[in-house]
Order: C-alpha cells, then sequence, then structure tokens
C-alpha cells in the first residue's frame, strides 16, 4: 500500500508540473528580463528589418546574420541610392569587409568600376562601415530596449499567435509605457528559449517609415566562406590602378 501511495504522489507531482509548464504565458514583466539579457548576451543571430513608408521608393529591406564580435556576418540590403533602388551584399570574415553593389536600373558609379565582383576593404578602411558590423547593430538595439525593471508592476498579458506554424507570445505595450519610437510596441517572444522574435513599429531615424525587425538563428549563425580571390577587387587596386 505505501508503495502505491508513493507512485500515486509522485504521478500527482509530475502531473502537477506538467499542467505549470503547460499553462498560460508569463506576463511581460516577467518574460522581458530574460528577453533581454539573451538578446544582450548573443554569440550570433540573423536580422531582417522591413521598412515601409508612403512613398514605394522610400521602402527597403536588410537581412544580416553573423557573429556580434564581428568576426564573421554576411546579407543583404536593398535601399535608395539617388532615387534609385539598389541591391547591395555585404560580407565581413576576420576584419575584412566585402561589397557588392548592382542596380535594378541603370548602372551606378560602384557597378560602373567593379562589375559583378566584390570590393574588398582591410579592417582599417572599413572602420567607418559601422553600420555593416553586427556588433553595432546589436548594441544600438539594446540601446533602445526598455530596461529590464521597465515593465515591473504593469500586468501587460500575452497573445498566443502563430507564425510560419511557429506559436509566440505577442505583448501589446500600452502607449503609456513606449520609451521611445525606435523600441516598438509589439513583441514577439518565443517561450521555449525566451528569445525575442520579432518587433513591430520601430521608425526610422527621419521618422518617415515604420519598420518591422525579426530576429532568428539565435546563437547558430555560421561563418560564410570568403569569395574567391578571381570575384574580388581590393580596393588599393582602385586607389592605386
Amino acid at each position: 500500500m505505501k508503495n502505491r501511495v508513493s507512485i500515486a504522489v509522485g504521478m500527482f507531482a509530475a502531473g502537477g508540473l506538467l499542467l505549470t509548464a503547460c499553462g498560460s504565458a508569463p506576463t511581460l514583466d516577467e518574460a522581458w528580463p530574460e528577453v533581454r539579457k539573451n538578446f544582450e548576451e548573443a554569440e550570433s543571430l540573423r536580422i531582417n528589418m522591413e521598412a515601409t513608408g508612403e512613398e514605394d521608393d522610400s521602402s527597403g529591406t536588410v537581412d544580416l546574420a553573423g557573429a556580434t564580435d564581428d568576426s564573421h556576418m554576411k546579407g543583404a540590403m536593398d535601399i535608395s541610392m539617388g532615387g534609385d533602388p539598389v541591391n547591395m551584399e555585404v560580407l565581413r570574415l576576420d576584419g575584412d569587409a566585402y561589397l557588392k553593389v548592382k542596380s535594378d536600373g541603370e548602372d551606378n558609379a560602384f557597378t560602373e568600376m567593379l562589375g559583378d565582383k566584390w570590393l574588398k576593404m582591410s579592417a582599417s578602411e572599413a572602420e567607418g562601415m559601422g553600420e555593416f558590423a553586427m556588433s553595432s547593430l546589436v548594441d544600438q538595439m539594446v540601446e533602445d530596449m526598455p530596461k529590464s525593471e521597465h515593465f515591473e508592476g504593469h500586468d501587460i498579458e500575452a497573445e498566443e499567435v502563430e507564425i510560419d506554424g511557429e506559436k509566440y507570445d505577442k505583448y501589446v505595450i500600452p502607449e503609456d509605457l513606449l520609451e521611445s519610437e525606435d523600441a516598438g510596441d509589439v513583441y514577439y517572444v518565443d517561450r521555449d528559449d525566451n528569445t525575442l522574435f520579432r518587433v513591430e513599429g520601430t521608425k526610422t531615424e527621419d521618422g518617415g517609415q515604420e519598420a518591422v525587425v525579426t530576429f532568428t538563428d539565435w546563437n547558430e549563425v555560421e561563418a560564410p566562406e570568403a569569395p574567391a580571390e578571381d570575384e574580388v577587387m581590393d580596393q588599393s587596386e582602385l586607389m592605386n590602378p
């Protein structure tokens, strides 16, 4: 009888744990400190940003994946250069930076000089390209994020949503708790590993566009391969032809 009672108690306890695990989502003040910490301490990630404006030529996308110690990064950006949409690929590896620019319209200065080749810059030459460094991007986002204790005392409940077959906790931030336009007003959190999946409502610097920023591949991004030598033109060749 004693063994049966022990087994029953054990099953009951296990059932209680299971129910707790499958229970309601944490409020944002409960989840946010760890979500922010995981962002700050990430070793690598992928960041995709889609910006939309009232005019088509003000829209653009950024898709970058790399390590936060800047040992590597690869991605692409659709930007407006002189009013013409331009697709730019960027790659960083072991301190060197590579750029490749393609134009959807007429050739620009880059494509006229480089054709379909990568422009290679050394670490010293790339120092002014902070916007193409994952560390700078992540540091700026962390600076814009609410502090760990920002939501304490506010019961911001989660709505469970499904995106591309995956479930996330969606938190809508009350207007009186918005620290800045850069912080966004809707957060999506992956409850399984307490990582931030998406932020909606962030504004660009000029205030004319809204952006949706999605974060994936946490701590799983591998270093890309460097372009082949015959696909690269060194910046020194352009400066000293």
